[in-house]
């Protein structure tokens, strides 16, 4: 724009066209107007709203709000490496809502943000960028697989911790790491938009569960992962639970999640009635109740004649009568 106005100028100075003004005026106009508008502009205010955390593998939507301002913004949220993001630039006009969907393979904590934005002028001639927002970080929680209620943890999980499961204290919605038994079928059925969790009474306990989990360095993701999993498969089976790892000690399963999402190599020493520790090898031991074995032989096969992956958790607690499996057929199809 800027060459056409000068173009135009020098041409009608030369030539005497006067009719070129009608080009070279407008120009200067909007180039004028275009770099008033961004210079006078203030900077948009971003807001992050809270991202829950997820599984490693899980999609989670990123909601950003732009607001104040004026003119045209271009934004651009950042991710770190570790995390696939799609749509994480946009280009609105305030106030306006963008969202976006991310994904992380491997548990960890990310990063996101802070988000970069380009106030522009209304021709897009000019364009003047600036930091905003709040950083946020993203748990991405190690896998949980099913584990049988046989072996070295059967002494644990074979006596469900004393849980009364007659009693339905609660119903809620489900959340990720619930246990699948816990889902209630019926009502569910009647809420096809999500699926409900019954929480149950609890009889007496006969005693905790201390779980010391180690590492070698390039193996902490497969030790986090067995650890998740048997914490999740003790704290479902109403057990009271502590987990030590070298950053630290959690008891509480979104505690003990998010611990395990962030923990490093290393081996504390503490008193474990339940000790796992994975070696470079990539194999994970469990020893338990003096026995020692494999973290693989406690995970629940996948039905081989049903397929699917490995690392898949099989859904337990399918309804059994006719009036059930309606309700779970239509809160699948839902």
């Amino acid at each position: 724009m800027l060459a056409l106005a000068a173009a135009a100028i020098a041409l009608g100075q030369l030539f005497g066209a006067r009719s070129l003004d009608a080009v070279a005026v407008p120009a200067i106009v909007v180039l004028t107007a275009g770099l008033v508008q961004v210079a006078l502009a203030t900077d948009p205010a971003v807001t992050r709203r809270p991202l829950s955390p997820g599984f490693a593998g899980e999609t989670r939507t990123v909601t950003v709000e732009v607001d104040g301002g004026h003119g045209v913004v271009a934004l651009s949220d950042a991710v770190p490496d570790g995390v696939v993001a799609s749509g994480s630039t946009a280009t609105v006009t305030p106030p306006a809502t963008v969202t976006y969907d991310i994904r992380s393979d491997h548990r960890g904590a990310f990063v996101l943000g802070p988000t970069t934005v380009g106030v522009r002028d209304v021709f897009g001639l000019f364009e003047r960028t600036a930091v905003a927002g709040d950083e946020h970080t993203y748990l991405a929680y190690p896998p949980v697989h099913e584990i049988n209620a046989t072996g070295p943890l059967d002494a644990w999980l074979g006596r469900q911790g004393g849980t009364d499961r007659q009693t339905v204290t609660e119903l809620r919605e489900y959340v990720p790491g619930d246990p699948p038994t816990d889902i209630h079928w019926r009502a569910s059925a009647r809420h096809p938009d999500s699926l409900l969790v019954a929480d149950y009474g609890e009889s007496a306990d006969d005693g905790g569960v201390t779980v010391v989990a180690g590492a070698d360095p390039g193996a902490v993701d497969e030790m986090a992962a067995a650890t998740a999993s048997i914490a999740v498969a003790l704290d479902s089976a109403n057990v009271a639970l502590a987990v030590v790892t070298p950053d630290g000690t959690a008891r509480e399963r979104d505690a003990i999640l998010s611990l395990l999402a962030r923990t490093g190599p290393g081996r504390p020493d503490a008193d474990a009635d339940i000790r796992i520790d994975a070696t470079q090898s990539d194999t994970v031991v469990v020893t338990a109740d003096g026995r020692e074995t494999t973290f693989d032989t406690l995970r629940t096969p996948v039905d081989d004649a049903g397929g699917g992956d490995s690392d898949t958790r099989p859904l337990a607690g399918e309804p059994t009568t006719h009036a059930e499996r309606e309700g779970h057929a239509e809160v699948t199809r839902s």
